[in-house]
């Protein structure tokens, strides 16, 4: 026969807001220690990294939405960045500086 005890869930622990990436990062990190230590399942800590991860991703993406956003309210038309990327040597790598007259 079952007791109260057993059919009442393990407290949850207590979680910090993960509103900022550094919160997110800091309970990845804690879910890592906990799982070496063994205080988690393996399983469990899987499952909770992959959501904090996920979690990172929607927040870099809407920080990045929020940035664009309001570059567009400004009207901005320059550059936003530039990715290098090496085409036979350095000199033809970096030609296309010269035809958009940046060098």
């Amino acid at each position: 026969m079952l007791t109260g005890e057993e059919l009442s869930p393990a407290p949850s622990p207590r979680v910090g807001r993960l509103n900022t990436l550094q919160a997110v990062r800091r309970e990845l990190s804690r879910v890592y220690r906990e799982a070496r230590t063994g205080k988690i399942d393996t399983a469990d800590a899987s499952r909770l990294g992959f959501l904090l991860v996920s979690l990172a991703k929607i927040m870099e993406s809407s920080d990045l939405e929020q940035r664009i956003e309001a570059l567009e309210k400004l009207k901005y038309d320059g550059f936003i960045g530039c990715e290098y990327i090496p085409r036979g040597d350095t000199d033809e790598g970096l030609s296309w500086m010269k035809r958009m007259g940046l060098q």
